[in-house]
């Protein structure tokens, strides 16, 4: 099966007095992501069977939208582990899941990383908007191999190449 973590683009400053669950993606934040998830199909096995998960924070949700619109994937499905970080909760889920589809998961740091480093033995690192894909070989507990990371700049350029073809 196909994993791909991606992490929420540019959000509004933290503050105070504003909760962290309500920062919203900035204009800069979604116009990126926008530009870079049009080449994450370029980089998928099973690009006609997409599943995406979010965590149910603002920034969050609404990267996770761009990210199946680009990728023609039905509504996100909001999954509170991802906000939470609790692995055994995904792990559980993950079981659910088709063996051929793809299943992107939209969440943030340091979770996604820690994932990444449990699942695969590889902690890689991921920016705002970058990508991590996954070969997981045992789904139960999800254990593979680190297939690609990519960053959302290089994101962006794989669509204007696929499309000068």
């Amino acid at each position: 099966m196909e994993l791909v973590l991606v992490r929420h683009g540019e959000a509004e400053e933290r503050l105070p007095a504003f909760a962290d669950a309500n920062r919203a993606l900035t204009a800069r934040g979604t116009d990126r992501l926008k530009k870079a998830m049009r080449g994450l199909p370029v980089l998928l096995e099973h690009p006609d069977d997409v599943v995406v998960w979010t965590s149910p924070l603002l920034r969050a949700t609404q990267s996770a939208r761009i990210v199946a619109d680009r990728c023609g994937a039905g509504e996100p499905e909001v999954r509170e582990f991802l906000a939470t970080g609790d692995f055994a909760a995904f792990a559980d889920a993950y079981l659910d899941v088709p063996p051929t589809a793809c299943l992107i998961l939209v969440g943030h740091e340091p979770h996604l990383g820690d994932w990444c480093r449990r699942i695969t033995g590889s902690a890689p690192g991921i920016g705002k908007g970058d990508a991590i894909g996954i070969g997981v070989e045992s789904p139960a507990p999800p254990a593979g191999s680190l297939l690609w990371k990519i960053d959302r700049r290089t994101l962006a350029r794989l669509d204007k190449r696929a499309r000068r073809r």
